[in-house]
């Protein structure tokens, strides 16, 4: 098949793909367990609101390079189409998945580190070809990074595969202490042991936050019954004021008027705080 003729029109413009159509890319550097059910629901919820704001990027096969939150929101909206634009040629569809998702902050340390090192060594090995080199210094400024944190960041991907595994799933994990546990020199049952005192740390706090997020959650469902509670009361205010204004005492009139200020003061409150969330649920990441 001819690829121009799939691009969807002159100079690689966005067109409209049938969801059924389209591939996980092989090679994509984030883990599927990394797509949390609430983040592609809230994301689901904005496109089916305001639309799809941006397209996918696809290779030549419908692999999906960069978008695959927005391709699974869309499919959780139950949309048939997706907007959608084909790689341009010449360019690299390793290259593209991994800069998209570190420009999004899509992944996690362990992640990162070791889609930058296999993104370095196929760069590397396509340069040796044409007779080139390509130094982690220069494969640092890709990224605006110096060379001794490329340095860092693939002695990480060196660590044995086991250490790597113990933090796929810790989005707390970071690449400054992950670099202590992969300190060269280091001999295997010292690192283990710094690994697993580092998870501990890690699961540590994981609870404090889910603790401090059920916390809230009680705090939120006492608000609401003292908010509730509060427009009973100027329910009442309000429909006795048409009738019985004047007939009520002098502070009887400033409690109410007390209560719907006290109203307005939420009302506005509540603008300020979903107004905000509306315009963060538009921002569409991978």
């Amino acid at each position: 098949m001819d690829i121009d003729k799939r691009r969807g029109g002159p100079n690689n413009s966005v067109f409209k793909i049938e969801i059924s159509k389209l591939k996980k890319f092989a090679e994509q550097p984030r883990n599927d367990c990394n797509l949390d059910d609430e983040s592609i629901e809230t994301l689901s919820r904005s496109i089916m609101e305001f639309g799809q704001v941006s397209p996918l990027i696809l290779s030549d096969d419908n692999e999906v390079l960069a978008g695959e939150r927005r391709w699974k929101a869309a499919e959780k909206a139950r949309l048939k189409t997706i907007n959608a634009i084909y790689l341009e040629k010449g360019q690299d569809p390793l290259s593209v998945a991994v800069i998209d998702n570190i420009e999004r902050k899509n992944l996690l340390a362990v992640e990162q580190c070791e889609a930058l090192h296999k993104l370095f060594k196929k760069k590397k090995a396509q340069k040796e070809e044409t007779g080139e080199k390509l130094t982690q210094e220069k494969f640092g400024k890709m990224f605006n990074l110096k060379k001794s944190s490329i340095s860092e960041i693939f002695s990480i991907a060196y660590m044995p595969e086991k250490i790597r595994d113990m933090f796929r799933d810790q989005p707390n994990a970071s690449i400054r202490e992950l670099k202590k546990i992969a300190i060269s020199g280091m001999d295997e049952q010292k690192r283990q042991k710094k690994a697993e005192k580092y998870l501990e740390r890690l699961k540590k706090i994981e609870e404090e936050q889910n603790s401090n997020g059920k916390k809230q959650d009680i705090k939120n469902s006492s608000n609401t019954e003292k908010f509730q509670k509060r427009i009973n009361r100027i329910e009442k205010s309000l429909s006795m004021a048409g009738v019985t204004w004047d007939k009520l005492s002098l502070e009887e009139k400033k409690g109410q008027i007390k209560d719907l200020k006290h109203l307005k003061k939420i009302i506005n409150q509540l603008i300020t705080k979903y107004g905000k969330a509306s315009k963060a649920a538009e921002v569409e990441k991978t």
